[in-house]
């Protein structure tokens, strides 16, 4: 659970956060306030529209198999998650 920035107890679950946008919000479970991410989190996704980028390529211009482009989505999607856990602030939302 993560710390609400409100009420600082952990009211937030891990999986949520991973869904949240600047335009999604949850709520805190413990003070049941709205808590968002900032607009600057949407660069926590770079990893994984490179990631897309770069298997388009594999696809169009190597004779690479498949395993090649889901292993590099699957690396694509970890460092963004892993972009979002560490880094991504929660903020309150009014």
């Amino acid at each position: 659970m993560f710390e609400c920035p409100i009420c600082h107890n952990p009211g937030i679950p891990t999986w949520r956060k991973f869904f949240l946008g600047p335009a999604v919000h949850t709520k805190c479970r413990q003070c049941g306030r709205k808590v968002g991410v900032p607009y600057s989190s949407m660069f926590a996704v770079l990893p994984f529209i490179i990631s897309i980028l770069i298997s388009l390529y594999i696809f169009l211009y190597t004779e690479y198999s498949f395993l090649w482009i889901i292993l590099v989505n699957i690396m694509g999607i970890s460092i963004m998650f892993i972009l979002h856990w560490k880094w991504v602030p929660l903020i309150p939302k009014e």
